[in-house]
């Protein structure tokens, strides 16, 4: 439960920040995210 509360969390800062990263052209950003959400998809399958 804790892990689907961290990536709803996480969810909503990206929905937020996503359009100015965008506008700054901050590639790191996104790559940083893209990381995240795979490290919380693959630890949630591991604790299911």
């Amino acid at each position: 439960p804790e892990i689907r509360k961290a990536r709803k969390a996480l969810q909503a800062l990206h929905r937020c920040y996503f359009m100015y990263a965008m506008q700054v052209d901050d590639k790191d950003y996104i790559t940083k995210m893209n990381a995240i959400f795979k490290l919380l998809e693959r630890l949630e399958e591991e604790n299911a």
